[in-house]
């Protein structure tokens, strides 16, 4: 009998390029998702590039019998359904919590309680729960997993984290999969407690877990209208309309982009993994990309002149840099990202140049964001 998996959030933007990909490949889905106003907007209905062959259902993960419906006959579960803005994280920690936490006990409750055998469970994590990345102290060969930046250092624009034993600046290096959670963010916390939760059920009911933790995940079908969904379709709404990409610090803060073929890639490899113990993956490109680079690379994509913005501001809540270690990803689970930068940013533009584009919805998410004290403005130089 095929295999049918659940796919929490899977009308959403990794949910629907995973879901295409399944069907192809000969899998059963189906899909649970409420449809959130803020990804698909306020009369949405399930997307258009969702298969057919797909089964949907309308409903939210905190509602145990929407959940219990979308688990019956399932033999694996791919859960996506999170809210995943940082910075919105700050000031909505209820909704966060709700979605993020509740969401998935609900799910393992449903599960332990009917008794419910899976083959596979996959959960959708995030680099954010590193807080920083990992550091290389250029006074002592160490690899240092270093403190947030402190308020005072960002309000006068000292953006690299410091050694706390030379106050030099540090220099990115990978991050493994083994460095100790860090949460920065409202968000990184919830996914943090979703991680040990899914850890310690998994473990009580006899569950296969494997754990992916996504780098900065770009490409069509991004949410145009959801200013808290990334980076690279707010630069690309931004240039098409002919103003500046907007940096935040000074610019070179860097990511590790991927693009979401990749990350669908990654989830149906780990829906197939088989190892002996619970595996948890960085799912990232392991090149690590400024954020001015980003503008650059999606203008020259655009065939519009290179235009950006130093603002002097910064958000709580960011980070400085992390990229991903990808060694264990490519041993154990045999995964590879396989899109360059360029090539994923052309793809992504192709597409976002036949949308219509949103007008304002990420000048007013700043705006509020600004009001609420998360956008704080640099100090100036004394003298």
């Amino acid at each position: 009998m095929t295999t049918l998996v659940l796919i929490t959030g899977g009308a959403g933007f990794i949910g629907t390029h995973t879901a295409r990909l399944l069907v192809a490949r000969g899998w059963r889905v189906r899909v649970l998702d409420n449809l959130c106003p803020q990804v698909h907007g306020p009369a949405a209905e399930p997307p258009d590039d969702l298969p057919a062959e797909v089964e949907f259902i309308r409903g939210d993960v905190t509602d145990r019998n929407a959940v219990r419906a979308a688990l019956d006959g399932a033999s694996a579960v791919l859960h996506l359904a999170a809210l995943t803005g940082v910075t919105q994280s700050m000031h909505e920690l209820e909704s966060y919590a709700n979605t993020n936490v509740t969401g998935t006990a609900c799910i393992w409750d449903v599960i332990a309680g009917d008794r419910i055998r899976l083959d596979q469970f996959v959960l959708a994590s995030t680099r954010a729960v590193y807080g920083e990345g990992a550091y290389q102290c250029p006074c002592q060969n160490l690899i240092l997993h270093p403190h947030p930046r402190s308020p005072d250092q960002l309000r006068r624009g000292q953006w690299d984290p410091l050694c706390t034993a030379c106050g030099s600046p540090m220099t990115p290096v990978p991050t493994s999969e083994d460095i100790p959670p860090s949460a920065l963010s409202v968000y990184a916390l919830t996914k943090v407690f979703q991680e040990q939760l899914c850890r310690q059920m998994a473990d009580l009911t006899g569950t296969p877990l494997v754990t992916l933790r996504y780098f900065n995940v770009y490409g069509p079908n991004q949410a145009l209208r959801n200013p808290y969904t990334g980076i690279a379709p707010v630069f690309c709404t931004q240039l098409m309309q002919g103003h500046p990409a907007s940096l935040f610090e000074d610019g070179l803060a860097t990511r590790d982009f991927i693009h979401v073929r990749d990350v669908a890639t990654a989830n149906w490899l780990a829906l197939n993994y088989r190892g002996t113990r619970p595996g948890v993956f960085n799912i990232g490109s392991g090149c690590p990309t400024t954020i001015e680079d980003l503008a650059r690379v999606i203008g020259l994509a655009l065939g519009v002149p290179h235009r950006v913005e130093h603002t002097g501001r910064y958000r709580v809540g960011d980070i400085r840099s992390c990229y991903a270690d990808t060694a264990r990803a490519a041993k154990e689970l045999g995964f590879k990202a396989g899109i360059g930068l360029n090539a994923g940013v052309c793809d992504l533009v192709a597409w976002v140049s036949g949308q219509a584009l949103p007008r304002g919805a990420f000048e007013s998410a700043t705006a509020d964001l600004a009001e609420r004290g998360l956008i704080r403005v640099v100090a100036p130089i004394d003298g």
